[in-house]
């Protein structure tokens, strides 16, 4: 997916790179500037819990971040990606599609964060304090699709 997105609607890749590093949800990515990027760390205000969340993404999508806006000529109040949510949701579905992905949205990008958290800490309660979730219910709507398929596979333990 990375690399269709990277071929063809490159800021869009780093969209779903930063977006599967921090869970953040669409409305909040939409939202960021280069300022709000600081040493590999990124911290919001969430729009929908109001409460401030800080996520680490990779050296090297921070010298990604860094290039694309040198070259583009953007400042550090500019937004990273003066997209419509609409237009994303468009693009992501269509590199999806051309992956053999059906189904993905940019809601995916929280889900594939959260299925990753769980993959690091084998814990349900610690991916939810991470999502800010008020209630564990909301949490395994993001992870039921697969977990059983994990569990049996012997991916996850619990």
């Amino acid at each position: 997916m990375e690399d269709y997105l990277r071929r063809f609607y490159y800021p869009m890749a780093l969209l779903w790179v930063i977006g599967t590093q921090t869970g953040y949800r669409i409305s909040d990515l939409l939202r960021l500037t280069f300022a709000d990027v600081h040493n590999c760390k990124i911290t919001i205000r969430e729009s929908k819990t109001k409460k401030y969340r800080t996520e680490v993404i990779t050296f090297q999508t921070m010298q990604n971040l860094s290039l694309y806006a040198s070259n583009n000529g953007l400042s550090d109040s500019s937004l990273i990606w003066p997209f419509t949510r609409q237009y994303v949701w468009r693009i992501i579905k269509k590199a999806g599609e051309a992956c053999n992905l059906p189904n993905l949205g940019p809601h995916s990008m929280r889900k594939t964060y959260a299925w990753m958290k769980l993959i690091e800490t084998s814990s349900v309660e610690k991916v939810q304090a991470t999502m800010l979730h008020e209630y564990q219910s909301t949490t395994l709507q993001y992870l039921k699709p697969g977990l059983e398929k994990a569990v049996k596979k012997g991916q996850l333990v619990f």
